[in-house]
């Protein structure tokens, strides 16, 4: 790896919170969002809406000098929307020669109701996509993650549980968690088309929350899924097969604070570039985040946990994203394939 991926820092938005306040259905909005260049040399960036229909930007990549800043226009666009509270996430992406770091911005918006109907405030679990879902094309053989923002709208703590419904194509990096009034959690949504036809198929996640211990409903997401024979949406590489696919420093598993990651290059159809992101956290430290593989060929990392500085009596958890790409420069703008790997820890 050169010394530009060594200093390989995220972009930085300001500000760190996009709330668009509250709208009329039909209304559309423009708000700005700095990206600042915290590193030493120039930084390539683009920014993923992840297929949020009502969110644009003027501008999805650019380069930032050093300690220079440069300006993206956000427009959130209300004609397709219902009422309701809804929440987004922007991923802000710079990139190295071997490896890439990214940054993720809430975006929040409230639709006001018509003159007719009420708003409902009782609605205490916001989840976004709500009303336009989550939509994945993918070919035989493929699998592609999408983010799933949730929030908090109750005066007090409540507990989440997501159901897929035994849907075996779509699978969720967490299925439940606890928010603290007003608290942003991101879950990553994955749809795999490994044993499917060429066939239009849907879900519906079921999320039930308690507050109080009393349980209701806390909302419904519909993920569509189209497998298409035609070599668009997702042809990159397959996705690697991941050993083991979380990671737990709370348990006697792992004696001391190390533990080893095994992944594999399970296409048949070109060498990849992989690279894991630790989303910035300061708690893992991998002794290498990018490299390139063969067709077929494994590698093992080592993940070591860096406790000291740690608040007792809390847990902490994160995704480490691995990422392939194709190495060949005529196939490396297909659509790359990420997997996530849970890491949990428990400060006594």
């Amino acid at each position: 790896m050169n010394n530009y991926d060594e200093e390989l820092q995220p972009p930085t938005p300001n500000p760190n919170l996009l709330d668009f306040g509250t709208l009329q259905q039909g209304d559309s909005k423009t708000l700005p969002v700095m990206i600042s260049n915290p590193g030493q040399k120039p930084m390539l960036w683009h920014v993923s809406l992840f297929e949020t229909r009502w969110l644009s930007v003027d501008q999805e990549a650019g380069t930032v000098e050093p300690n220079l800043q440069q300006t993206v226009n956000v427009k959130v666009d209300t004609n397709s929307m219902v009422a309701g509270s809804y929440v987004a996430t922007l991923a802000f992406t710079s990139e190295g020669d071997n490896s890439s770091a990214s940054t993720q911005l809430p975006v929040m918006l409230t639709i006001a109701p018509d003159a007719n109907s009420l708003l409902k405030d009782q609605l205490g679990i916001v989840v976004s996509p709500f009303a336009v879902g989550l939509s994945f094309v993918l070919n035989q053989n493929s699998s592609k993650t999408l983010p799933l923002a949730i929030m908090n709208r109750y005066s007090s703590a409540l507990n989440w549980v997501a159901d897929n419904g035994g849907t075996n194509w779509i699978n969720l990096d967490r299925i439940k968690g606890n928010l603290q009034p007003d608290e942003h959690q991101t879950i990553h949504v994955t749809a795999n088309a490994d044993t499917l036809d060429f066939l239009d198929y849907s879900a519906t996640l079921t999320f039930t929350i308690e507050v109080a211990g009393t349980n209701s409903t806390g909302g419904q997401v519909q993920a569509d899924l189209h497998v298409s024979p035609i070599p668009y949406g997702d042809n990159g590489p397959k996705a690697p097969i991941v050993k083991p696919n979380r990671l737990d420093f709370g348990t006697p598993q792992l004696p001391g604070n190390k533990a080893s990651l095994t992944f594999t290059n399970t296409a048949i159809n070109g060498i990849v570039d992989w690279a894991i992101n630790t989303g910035g956290i300061n708690w893992i430290q991998l002794d290498t985040s990018a490299g390139i593989l063969a067709p077929g060929a494994s590698q093992t990392i080592n993940v070591t946990l860096m406790s000291m500085g740690l608040k007792a009596a809390n847990s902490y958890q994160t995704d480490l994203i691995l990422t392939f790409t194709f190495a060949d420069p005529n196939k490396a703008g297909f659509e790359p394939t990420s997997v996530l790997v849970t890491a949990t820890l428990i400060i006594p």
